[in-house]
């Protein structure tokens, strides 16, 4: 697999707690398949991601969101075609205090979640999926990217 970028320590701890807090204080909360979804607006986090997906491939941040994984959610394999301008994706994992979970892309490529790393890669070319949750409740905040 070509052009796919992981970053560790990408957010801090505090960062990725600070996260997951705005997530479980959020009154507006979406079910998405077996999940819970909530859209954010965070400056701090735009500007970082903003920074890595300028140097990556010229792109900027379209929308992100906090996504809640309970046990037994997973997601099969897809591509984020659900705007055609999408030039990028990446899921920035907020804790690793649970089991599976993990990316996998059809390749076989598998990413395993750690707290504060970054998986980037083109989300319109490769098919990537999110193996079943196990044990505990995976947080993670995937992002959609856009030409500037």
């Amino acid at each position: 697999m070509s052009k796919v970028l992981i970053i560790d320590n990408f957010l801090s701890d505090k960062d990725c707690n600070n996260l997951i807090n705005l997530f479980k204080k959020s009154k507006i909360k979406k079910e998405f398949r077996d999940t819970l979804v909530v859209t954010i607006k965070n400056n701090k986090l735009q500007n970082k991601l903003n920074m890595m997906a300028q140097e990556f491939n010229g792109s900027e941040t379209d929308w992100y969101q906090i996504v809640e994984w309970p046990k037994n959610s997973s997601q099969l394999l897809h591509v984020d075609d659900f705007y055609n301008h999408t030039t990028l994706s990446s899921v920035l994992y907020l804790n690793d205090d649970y089991k599976g979970g993990e990316t996998f892309f059809k390749d076989g490529t598998i990413v395993k979640p750690k707290r504060g790393r970054i998986l980037v890669f083109d989300g319109l070319k490769y098919y990537h999926g999110v193996k079943q949750v196990t044990k505990g409740t995976r947080y993670a905040s995937p992002c959609w990217y856009k030409k500037i």
